[in-house]
C-alpha cells in the first residue's frame, strides 16, 4: 500500500514567502566581535554639542568606541576640542606660530533638564594629557604634554609635528586643597555651553556660545579596551 502526502500548492498569482537566510550587518559584526575579542551591543546618552565646521569624536577608548560626544572645530587660527556630556573638558589646538591664552577660568552651561532650568558655572583648571582617562584621541597627544600648574592660562604657546597640533587641555575641577571632578548638569534635555573669551596672536575674541542638546548613540563595542 503506497501513502502519499498531500502538499498544498499555493493558488495562482500567490507569491511564495522567501525564507531570509542572510543576517543582518550588525548580527554579523556582533558575532566576528564575540568569536574574537569580545563586544557587546552598546548604548550611551550624551550632550551633542553644535560647532560650526566641527568633526565628532568618540569618547571612550581612544576615541574608538563610545558616543561622538566631542566637538573638534577651528575657531580664528586654532583649534578647539569640548565634551560637557560628564564633565567640562575643554581642550586648545594651536599650530606652530600662534599663541592663546584664556581670560576667563570657567564655562556655563544653562539649559532645560528634566526637572527644570538649570544655569550652572563651571570652574575649569589646567590638566595633564588623560586626567579623565583614555578617551582622548591618539592624535591629539601626538606632541609633548604642555601642562606646567593647573592655574596657568596662559601665554600658550604653539607647535605642530607632522600635522598634529600641541594640545592644552582643561577640565572641570574644584579650586580646593584637595580638588575633585565637577560633574556637568544631570538630565539636561537641551541648552547653551558658553565658553571663556579667548585671545589669539594678540586678539581677544568674545566668549563662544554653542547650542547643546540631548542624544543616545548606540553601537557594537569591544568590551576590552
Amino acid at each position: 500500500m503506497t501513502s502519499s502526502v498531500s502538499q498544498k500548492v499555493p493558488r495562482k498569482g500567490t507569491p511564495r514567502r522567501k525564507l531570509v537566510t542572510v543576517p543582518s550587518r550588525m548580527l554579523v559584526t556582533l558575532l566576528v566581535c564575540a568569536a574574537s575579542s569580545g563586544c557587546a551591543p552598546m548604548r550611551w546618552s550624551y550632550e551633542h554639542i553644535e560647532a560650526p565646521d566641527a568633526r565628532y569624536y568618540q569618547s571612550v577608548c581612544y576615541a574608538s568606541i563610545g558616543p561622538p560626544s566631542v566637538a573638534y572645530y577651528p575657531f580664528h587660527g586654532i583649534f578647539i576640542s569640548l565634551d560637557v556630556t560628564n564633565w567640562v573638558a575643554l581642550g586648545l589646538h594651536l599650530p606652530a606660530g600662534t599663541t592663546a591664552q584664556l581670560n576667563g577660568n570657567a564655562v556655563r552651561i544653562s539649559g532645560t533638564t528634566n526637572s527644570g532650568p538649570v544655569d550652572a558655572t563651571i570652574p575649569i583648571k589646567a590638566a595633564r594629557h588623560g586626567s579623565l582617562g583614555n578617551g582622548d584621541p591618539r592624535e591629539f597627544s601626538a606632541l609633548r604634554d604642555p601642562f606646567t600648574s593647573p592655574d596657568y592660562f596662559g601665554p600658550l604657546t604653539g607647535d605642530t609635528h607632522d600635522g598634529k597640533y600641541v594640545w592644552y587641555l582643561f577640565i572641570s575641577e574644584t579650586d580646593e586643597t584637595q580638588p575633585h571632578l565637577t560633574p556637568s548638569p544631570r538630565g539636561l534635555i537641551r541648552g547653551m555651553v558658553e565658553l571663556p573669551s579667548i585671545t589669539i596672536n594678540g586678539l581677544r575674541y568674545d566668549p563662544q556660545s554653542l547650542p547643546l542638546e540631548h542624544r543616545v548613540h548606540t553601537g557594537i563595542s569591544s568590551i576590552n579596551c
